[in-house]
């Protein structure tokens, strides 16, 4: 979990310099605002993929990589923050659970 369900966090590490919160509820035609939280998004994109690349490398005693006995979530609670809409929610869920789970 990144934040609280309301995230007024700001980014100034990757140039965005107004809270997510904010942000998420800025109107659909307003460009910059969605060019921010897309930049947002991006980040937390690459901090999910590094944690997963590196469950990936470590390995168990049998020989499995962690990333095979996990489960990750990254997800929202929302598809659309300016309406609070529950459609099209975005979710991803990576790791094998211990073989719980057929990936690939």
């Amino acid at each position: 979990m990144w934040a609280n369900a309301d995230s007024w966090q700001y980014f100034p590490w990757v140039g965005v310099n107004q809270e997510h919160h904010e942000l998420s509820h800025a109107g659909d035609n307003d460009a910059d605002s969605r060019a921010k939280l897309v930049t947002i998004n991006k980040w937390h994109s690459e901090q999910m993929a590094y944690l997963l690349d590196k469950l990936a490398e470590s390995h168990e005693a049998d020989g499995s990589s962690l990333l095979d006995n996990t489960v990750l979530l990254w997800g929202n609670e929302l598809g659309a923050g300016n309406t609070h809409s529950y459609k099209n929610i975005p979710w991803l869920l990576a790791g094998g659970a211990g073989g719980f789970f057929k990936t690939g």
